[in-house]
């Protein structure tokens, strides 16, 4: 027996989704990495909008206030 395995297919011929599910099976920790990364994002754009609205509130209010 050689020590290389033999391919069953040739590379030419695997499709895209073969090669995800290789890639996925090979680095299963690549998926969560890019949700978690997902989810600091969405969570850091969540805090952007509401300093913005917190901070038109603040405008509104103090102009709100202004004599006259």
């Amino acid at each position: 027996m050689s020590g290389k395995p033999k391919l069953k297919k040739n590379l030419e011929e695997l499709s895209d989704a073969e090669i995800f599910a290789a890639i996925q099976y090979l680095d299963p920790g690549a998926t969560a990495e890019a949700r978690r990364e997902n989810n600091q994002l969405l969570f850091v754009i969540c805090i952007g909008v509401l300093v913005l609205l917190l901070g038109c509130a603040a405008f509104v209010w103090i102009y709100s206030l202004a004599p006259g």
